[in-house]
């Protein structure tokens, strides 16, 4: 399955994005917070893979910061 899938987002989406859909997830599925769900951890653990690949793939392909998305900066 996409990284981008996983966490809820477009390839598209802004860093910003991204972040708020990792929180939201993580705080959805962390164990901590869900101690009865054994899937939890699971279900964290692809969250957190699929958050690191996407910050990998944007890192590599110039897309990693915010500045690279500011207005008026060439693609």
């Amino acid at each position: 399955m996409s990284p981008y899938k996983i966490l809820g987002v477009t390839p598209l989406a802004s860093d910003a994005e991204i972040r708020r859909a990792y929180k939201a997830l993580a705080k959805k599925y962390h164990p901590d917070l869900n101690p009865d769900d054994p899937q939890a951890s699971a279900r964290m653990g692809e969250i957190n893979l699929a958050y690191s690949q996407v910050l990998a793939h944007r890192k590599r392909s110039g897309r990693g910061t915010e500045a690279a998305e500011a207005p008026g900066r060439p693609d």
